[in-house]
């Protein structure tokens, strides 16, 4: 094996490692000490600086994510705003940086190596779920190699439609099988013994998403779809409502849920949160500042598990305020909505479907800045960026540049008319674009 070969695999090694680090954190620092994400994460970097440093210089690539980056200036000065001390300072800065990371580095990574990448992570921690205990002795719930059951629901929720994605795209009908027959026994045993009724609620709801796939709906026309379908579920439900409480597994469902006081307890979260907005709606409390203040800002009594936020919406607007909150919301509006048409005609369909588990699981968990979302995220921006770049577009932008070339030439002339003022042309020879462009126009005419 020749070194490049070797180097490589050296990086593709640490790559994976990081990958695997992101959705087994507890499993890895039970068995290496805390220490172990931020060296794997030190690690990381370090091996992969002059991609990062290169990928920061694409700025053709990162104008593209414009919106993500206001986002995240916004949440760090918001940050160093609510001053709460170095080490909560240097622990959130760490967090912010691993967000930035792993967004510029994975936006122009290969897809597939990364999506198996993260298939492999989750079948090692599915089967880890296996073998270990209970959460507690009080229920049967396991979490994998995270440490939360609704946090692997949400994951193992998110590799379902990556499994699909890899069913499409490897050509041997033997691995396809393989894939396709391993995910589902897998994945969908470990979502029940995670026992997360937010992630079969979820998976309930993507699955109808799926059909939107095959229909010729725009993104604003499918999003009144699915809102028509939720319209139509809750009435069903008002009108059903006794025959289905009266069902066993119903009946089993609403009791589990009375017993751990579920409902209860996220129900006071979301209050505690709104009120941390009402008093502080432009600063917020300060970021991962939301289990401090929860005691605070509830009218009621709040168990170990209500001071966990219960909702990234919620969260940002608490801890953040309402800027942030809106930065947040119109990024992942102009990340859902780009490229839809095309996204929803291709394979890369289930890598949105991927973001959108996540997205949904947000409404019933804080993972605003968990870094398994923000990966799924990068996967998207990446697929923007393979459409963005594709022959076609290129083709439609020599198109515009042609165009826009003999509409100048029907205007003007390329002399001077007027020494005070230069004309429009030379102007628009001095962008760097502009003259890009036209060399390779005359290298292809040569």
């Amino acid at each position: 094996m020749s070194r490049l070969n070797l180097l490589r695999l050296f990086r593709g090694s640490i790559v994976f490692i990081f990958v695997f680090s992101i959705f087994n954190d507890n499993l890895l620092v039970d068995i290496f000490g805390e220490n172990v994400l931020k060296g794997i994460f030190l690690l990381f970097i370090v091996v992969n600086l002059r991609r990062l440093y290169l990928n920061i210089l694409n700025w053709r690539m990162l104008r593209n994510i414009v919106p993500f980056f206001i986002f995240l200036i916004l949440t760090y000065f918001i940050m160093l705003i609510n001053f709460a001390g170095f080490e909560r300072l240097l622990e959130n800065s760490f967090l912010w940086i691993s967000m930035l990371v792993i967004v510029v580095y994975f936006i122009n990574y290969d897809i597939n190596e990364v999506v198996y990448m993260i298939w492999a992570s989750l079948i090692i921690s599915s089967i880890y779920a296996f073998f270990s205990q209970p959460i507690s002795e009080w229920t049967f719930r396991k979490t994998g190699g995270t440490g939360d059951p609704n946090e692997f629901a949400a994951q193992l929720l998110s590799v379902l439609p990556l499994s699909v994605y890899l069913f499409t795209v490897i050509k041997s009908m033997v691995y396809k099988t393989i894939v396709i027959c391993v995910s589902l026994a897998v994945f969908i045993y470990a979502l029940f013994i995670a026992g997360s009724m937010s992630g079969f609620l979820m998976l309930g709801f993507l699955i109808p998403v799926v059909l939107i796939r095959f229909m010729s709906l725009s993104f604003t026309k499918s999003l009144m779809v699915i809102g028509l379908g939720l319209l139509m579920f809750m009435i069903s439900l008002l009108v059903f409502q006794e025959k289905l409480e009266n069902t066993e597994a119903v009946q089993n469902m609403l009791g589990r849920t009375q017993e751990t006081g579920t409902a209860q307890t996220r129900l006071n979260s979301w209050k505690a949160g709104i009120n941390m907005f009402i008093e502080q709606p432009f600063l917020g409390v300060g970021m991962r500042q939301y289990a401090e203040y929860s005691p605070k800002y509830s009218k009621t009594f709040l168990s170990s598990d209500s001071v966990a936020p219960h909702n990234m919406f919620i969260e940002v607007l608490a801890e953040s305020g309402i800027i942030v909150f809106i930065a947040f919301v119109i990024f992942l509006i102009d990340l859902m909505s780009r490229y839809f048409n095309e996204i929803r005609r291709s394979s890369y369909f289930w890598l949105y479907l991927s973001l959108l588990a996540y997205i949904l699981m947000g409404f019933t968990l804080g993972i605003t800045y968990n870094k398994f979302m923000w990966l799924s995220v990068a996967i998207l921006m990446n697929v923007h960026r393979i459409f963005r770049t594709s022959p076609e577009n290129e083709a439609e932008e020599d198109r515009s540049f042609t165009r826009k070339i003999i509409d100048l030439k029907e205007e003007s002339t390329f002399t001077y008319r007027d020494r005070e003022e230069k004309p429009l042309q030379e102007k628009l020879l001095e962008e760097k674009p502009f003259r890009e462009k036209l060399l390779k126009g005359n290298a292809r005419n040569r």
